[in-house]
């Protein structure tokens, strides 16, 4: 696991111009191995209505249910949690929208 992430914990709330904006009310750094989703896992996500961008393994004991992550400047919106085996948990992830 080489890379690092950042996990989020906030939510959706207006900007002073009336956009959606983005409001971090916590967050912390995890090591973690990112790549691009299998075919498979893109697929699946299509016929649910989202855009799989990205799949992250992680350590099991470092995910507390958080719903965003941010990793090389970008953030995402995780939306699927998979339980790999008993120390590592895989997160599928799509582009956050604001």
């Amino acid at each position: 696991m080489n890379d690092i992430i950042t996990l989020l914990t906030g939510q959706t709330v207006k900007n002073s111009e009336g956009y959606p904006a983005f409001a971090v009310s916590s967050s912390r750094e995890v090591f973690a191995l990112v790549r691009s989703p299998y075919r498979v896992q893109r697929e699946s996500a299509q016929k649910l209505g989202y855009r799989a961008s990205l799949t992250v393994v992680m350590y099991r004991d470092e995910y507390d249910g958080e719903q965003y992550l941010e990793h090389n400047s970008k953030r995402y919106e995780v939306k699927e949690a998979y339980i790999r085996d008993e120390y590592l948990i895989e997160l599928t992830c799509s582009d956050m929208r604001c």
